[in-house]
């Protein structure tokens, strides 16, 4: 059947989450793979091991598109290791200070080559052989209309000269700074924020008069990932979710096309089937997810609403800060999804999650599902959209 077939699958690993997932455009004979690395509030690694493990699963073709959300160690290290095991076509990732970086770099022994790009980001992506680097410093233009006209490619703008030249004169080299923009391919919508105070100059200096030392780095890569031309009225579709265990592991690693992996799962493991998405009088069919990584909602909520306003309608899925902790969390964000569409909710559970945030989303409408996903557990989304002309 020539459609889109699609994946977000949540990796269960014992440090954190690892999203990643892909559009296999069999209409166009394109694919696009991702990987997303940032979801809870990690400051430590066990092992290097512990990170190559968390990678094991994930695809061992080319990557169209690895985002580093989160400046932390387990992520970082794993950013490393998927660039020197797989081909990377485009990074993006967070500016952040010289100080804040010269802290992290000496809070662990990392190796050498983890440490080399801790202290040099640009240069070591760029001796690491990547084409294409979208390395940011604050936000692009919002997309304000409906996006389904967008073209395809990879549209991210300049910073200003000024700031360009202030991180010149900050790293001792000129490194091509850019806003936060947006990737379409496969007819798919790859759109990005940066938010936090990594990367603002005056914040740094004034902790640094008052405490002395770099503050904790704070700053996150979101990423909204969705289809474009996905009305009922033109395509037919089906959209699913599944819990998958130790006990029940994820069948992706069958030998086979990632769409027949797809239809293995649907058969073979418990699943939930969405229909409302199917109604003719539908604009959209709502199958996006939105990726928050460790953004603060009680200080960002206004920001990240205004950014993503324009494709609200079609957040299926949305992770929760920080797993779960209370101090990142904004109740607020809750007013924003409402009706009788069921909305996904993922939490990445650990000591710091916060009862009331869980109850906050559980009592505030029966639609809303809480997923947790953790070391035993995780999750995936899948489905496919086809063209009724076809």
């Amino acid at each position: 059947m020539e459609a889109r077939y699609f994946r977000y699958l949540f990796e269960n690993v014992s440090d954190g989450i690892i999203q990643w997932g892909y559009v296999n455009d069999t209409r166009m004979r394109d694919k696009a793979y991702y990987v997303y690395l940032s979801e809870n509030n990690l400051q430590w690694v066990h092992k290097n091991k512990a990170t190559v493990e968390a990678l094991r699963h994930l695809p061992k073709k080319e990557i169209d598109i690895l985002v580093l959300g989160e400046f932390k160690a387990f992520y970082i290290m794993s950013f490393i290791e998927i660039l020197k095991t797989r081909r990377v076509h485009t990074v993006v990732l967070p500016y952040i200070m010289p100080r804040q970086r010269k802290v992290l770099s000496d809070s662990l022994p990392f190796p050498e080559d983890v440490k080399n790009f801790i202290l040099r980001p640009y240069s070591t992506l760029v001796q690491m052989g990547v084409r294409k680097i979208h390395y940011l410093y604050g936000n692009g233009k919002d997309i304000t209309s409906n996006p389904d006209g967008l073209p395809e490619g990879e549209f991210f703008e300049e910073a200003e000269t000024e700031i360009i030249e202030k991180v010149e004169n900050l790293e001792g080299c000129r490194i091509p700074l850019k806003k936060a923009g947006y990737i379409v391919k496969c007819d798919w919508l790859f759109y990005f924020g940066v938010y936090g105070s990594g990367n603002n100059e005056e914040i740094q200096t004034e902790h640094l008069k008052e405490t002395g030392s770099a503050p904790e780095i704070q700053t996150t890569v979101t990423m909204f990932s969705g289809p474009l031309h996905d009305a009922p009225v033109y395509v037919d579709s089906l959209f699913t979710e599944k819990i998958f265990s130790k006990d029940m592991p994820c069948l992706r690693n069958t030998d086979t096309e990632d769409c027949v992996c797809d239809m293995r799962c649907m058969r073979f493991q418990d699943h939930t089937m969405l229909k409302q998405h199917t109604k003719q009088e539908r604009k959209g069919s709502c199958f996006g997810v939105l990726l928050l990584g460790n953004v603060n909602l009680k200080r960002y909520l206004a920001d990240v609403t205004r950014r993503y306003h324009s494709i609200g309608k079609r957040i299926r899925i949305l992770t929760i800060p920080d797993g779960a902790s209370l101090d990142k969390w904004n109740p607020q964000i809750l007013a924003l999804f409402s009706g009788s569409d069921f909305h996904y909710w993922l939490a990445a559970m650990n000591s710091r999650s916060s009862g009331e945030v869980l109850k906050d989303i559980m009592f505030s409408n029966s639609h809303h599902h809480l997923v947790q996903v953790s070391a035993e557990f995780g999750s995936c989304f899948s489905g496919y959209l086809v063209d009724k002309n076809e």
